[in-house]
């Protein structure tokens, strides 16, 4: 008989053991395969599709369900799986072709986690307060993702080595990180999707060839949509599973509102992002965005090439850049895009900003509203578009954009090579401004800013320069004045070019109805050389050249209103004056430009001569008619100041082009420069000179100074051979009076040689037909002679 204790002893023992095998039931419950008509538990595997009857609490399990088969269809019917804030809410890792619907997911590490899956889709789903929202690693081959709710997640939608073609489309995200991330993925397609009130939209990090097509992005802190490559990837394609640049991806049809509301969130290039922002990209296309409401730059690449922004809209931004290129010289990346056709409006400090090299930047809209104010970034000033650091910013071409509204509209700091064509700048307080602009040598030209085709009008100031160089040609530039431009310009006299210690290369161009001047050179080291192809018009405001010259090739100024200085001298229109050369000269220093008709040389006794030289052209006669040969239209009145005592000689070339030589109708080497003497009213040629035909121009060397002209023979008109009348040539030849006779009519031995020449030829070619003739009629003879007889003979003839 057992005592009492042994008794307690099993019993305790029985209760252990009841309890442990009940715990071993429990878990088996929570461990067991389902689907199906098999209900599913927490933690449970399906092996079968299946349909959610009710919720699932798992927040004292690890994680919810299992996907453990190919093909499987789990639809929650609206039920909730919720979890124990960790772990995953549905998992799916190597099943094939499975979908996932109507679900409620919260509490989990990750919402829905799929990883090495194929075809899967997940479909309406509400998921939140979880780390990822839907969180695909590693998988070869479509994902199809829509139609869901996911809130409050670090990450909403999280692609992990994605390679071939996910759907990431009409999913609404809000209150993330991160809207939707993507980290090496290829052929993604994430369209139409809303995400707001998140750091950021969409973040695509070292992948290719995404579409990301018709989004609405709201109320982010930094990028509505960043797309970053990885910087060691730049000379690397991109390849699956590995490094690489991102390229080739598609953003169009985005619609971003209130992005980078953090405003400028650091001082690294890289952390400063707005509604689509490019990071060490190539070869994407940015199309038909549209971006308001910005907190600091709309479009911003950065380290970026090849890649093409076209037909953006950016609006309504207070202190930001409407779009921003940046390159480093350090690395050599960035440049070689295209900004064409985008539409940059609103109150902001810049509307287009470039600091990389080799950009196109074409058609654009930039407007300003003209407050003429910015703030939040270090500046109160604002720039429609803006180049500047010459280190690096170099070959950019703009053209045909149109830029008001801004206190500069165009800003050029340290820029060398630069192309403006088809510009238009107009309602600025400056339509252009260059600082320390051009002047670069290269080789053996000089780079500068090139305006053509370019129209500046209506601003206060039409084109600002100082300590600069530039080339204008066929510009337009008029309505200059603060009178009835919007700003409020500081400088005076208003003009069309206001210039400083700057160099001006002008050629045709028109200046109308500025404030003061057309061009005015305030002071230090300055020149205007202008050379005139065709007539320009000069109207209702004066030129102001200090040093330089206007020189007619083809053309010439219509002048109204319009006084025309050149070195203090003023250009004499009614008298036929056309332009104006001056050059302060040093003796044993050629002088003068071939692009300016002009050049030449001095000696003196003394060997040391320095002044002025002032060249006037005309063409119109400005001496005594009476000149030899024919005029080529182009005459100068020379002069020095002072003039020396002890000239010896001076060297002058005169250059002419074969268009003004085709014109005039003279033989090039008839070319020769005649001098006017006022004393005696008479032309006379000069006596040492010659015509260099290769160079294009006349030299002549030279004891005075006076009115030079360059002057020319007609070619010598050939007239036809004429025979005397009754005049017969003899069999032996033309006799001496006979010879005598035609010398003294106007003959052309070479007209009539030529004739003659003619004759023998069509003589020569047909040669043949004449021998069949001549054959033909001595057949004909000898058949005659033959049969004549028997015809006489004939009966019928007796």
């Amino acid at each position: 008989m057992m005592n009492s204790n042994t008794l307690r002893l099993k019993l305790v023992i029985t209760i252990a053991v009841t309890l442990i095998f009940f715990t071993i039931n429990v878990n088996s419950v929570y461990a067991a395969d389902c689907g199906g008509l098999t209900a599913c538990n927490c933690e449970d595997t399906l092996i079968e599709s299946y349909n959610m009857t009710e919720n699932l609490d798992c927040s004292l399990a690890s994680s919810g369900l299992i996907i453990g088969a190919n093909d499987i269809a789990l639809d929650c019917n609206s039920f909730a799986i919720i979890g124990p804030a960790g772990g995953n809410g549905i998992e799916t890792y190597t099943p094939n072709r499975t979908v996932i619907q109507n679900c409620e997911i919260y509490n989990f590490a990750n919402g829905i986690y799929s990883q090495a899956s194929e075809n899967v889709t997940f479909y309406n789903n509400t998921i939140h307060d979880v780390t990822n929202g839907i969180n695909i690693l590693q998988h070869e081959n479509w994902a199809s993702i829509t139609y869901n709710n996911i809130s409050t997640a670090d990450y909403g939608i999280y692609l992990d080595r994605a390679y071939n073609g996910d759907i990431v489309s009409y999913n609404e995200i809000y209150s993330t990180g991160t809207g939707i991330y993507a980290e090496e993925i290829i052929n993604a397609q994430i369209n139409y999707n809303t995400i707001y009130d998140s750091d950021y939209g969409i973040y695509i990090y070292n992948s290719s060839a995404c579409n990301i097509l018709g989004n609405e992005i709201d109320n982010i802190l930094y990028s509505g949509i960043l797309i970053e490559g990885d910087p060691s990837g730049m000379t690397t394609p991109v390849v699956p599973g590995g490094g690489g640049i991102c390229s080739l991806h598609t953003v169009s049809g985005n619609i971003i509102t209130n992005p980078a509301q953090s405003g400028n969130i650091g001082g690294d290039p890289e952390d400063q992002h707005g509604g689509i922002a490019l990071l060490y990209e190539r070869s994407c296309i940015l199309q038909s965005n549209i971006i308001s409401d910005t907190g600091y730059r709309g479009i911003s690449l950065y380290k970026s090439e090849n890649n093409s922004i076209l037909s953006n809209i950016i609006t309504n931004f207070d202190y930001a850049i409407g779009i921003w290129v940046k390159a480093d010289e350090s690395d050599g990346v960035g440049g070689y895009n295209t900004i064409a056709g985008n539409t940059v409006n609103g109150t902001g400090c810049t509307g287009i900003r470039i600091a990389a090299p080799n950009n196109t930047i074409a058609n654009n809209i930039v407007e300003g509203d003209g407050t003429f104010g910015c703030s939040g970034w270090g500046s109160d000033s604002t720039y429609g578009m803006a180049l500047w650091d010459c280190s690096y910013e170099e070959n950019n071409t703009l053209s045909n954009n149109f830029v008001s509204g801004y206190e500069w509209g165009l800003y050029v700091y340290e820029i060398c090579d630069l192309t403006i064509a088809g510009d238009e700048y107009y309602e600025n307080d400056y339509g252009a401004y260059l600082d320390n602009a051009g002047g670069c040598s290269s080789g053996d030209d000089i780079l500068m800013p090139i305006f053509i085709d370019t129209i500046i009008h209506d601003n206060c100031e039409g084109l600002y320069m100082t300590a600069s160089s530039a080339s204008i040609s066929d510009s337009d530039v008029y309505e200059n004045n603060c009178l009835s431009s919007p700003g409020g310009g500081s400088t005076s006299p208003y003009t069309g070019i206001y210039m400083v210690d700057s160099t001006l290369y002008l050629q045709n161009s028109n200046f109308t109805d500025n404030g003061n001047y057309g061009i005015y050179e305030f002071e230090g080291s300055t020149s205007v050389y202008w050379i005139l192809t065709e007539d320009v018009y000069c109207t209702n405001n004066d030129i102001l050249i200090l040093d330089g010259a206007i020189y007619p090739s083809g053309g010439s100024i219509i002048a109204d209103n319009c006084e025309i200085s050149v070195a203090g001298n003023i250009l004499n229109f009614s008298a036929g004056q056309t332009g104006m050369y001056a050059e302060a000269v040093n003796e044993g220093t050629p002088f003068g430009s071939e692009s300016y008709g002009v050049t030449g040389d001095i000696s003196t006794g003394a060997g040391s001569y320095s002044g002025d030289l002032i060249v006037n052209f005309y063409d119109e006669n400005p001496g005594a008619s009476g000149y030899y040969l024919e005029s080529l239209g182009l005459w100068i009145d020379a002069t020095l100041d002072p003039m020396p005592a002890d000239l010896t000689w001076w060297l002058l070339k005169l250059y002419y082009t074969d268009e003004v030589l085709a014109l005039a109708g003279l033989e090039e080497d008839s070319l020769q420069i005649q001098f006017y003497n006022e004393t005696s009213g008479t032309w006379y040629v000069e006596a040492n000179q010659g015509v260099n035909e290769t160079g294009n121009y006349v030299w002549a060397n030279l004891t005075h100074f006076s009115i030079y002209g360059l002057y020319g023979s007609l070619p010598t008109i050939a007239t036809p051979a004429v025979t005397p009348s009754g005049f017969t040539p003899s069999s032996g030849g033309l006799l001496p009076e006979e010879i005598e006779a035609i010398s003294d009519t106007e003959t052309d031995s070479t007209e009539t040689d030529t004739e003659t020449a003619t004759e023998e030829v069509s003589f020569e070619e047909n040669k043949e037909p004449f021998l069949f003739i001549t054959i033909f009629v001595l057949i004909a003879g000898i058949g005659a002679v033959m049969y004549l007889p028997k015809i006489i003979k004939s009966p019928k003839n007796k």
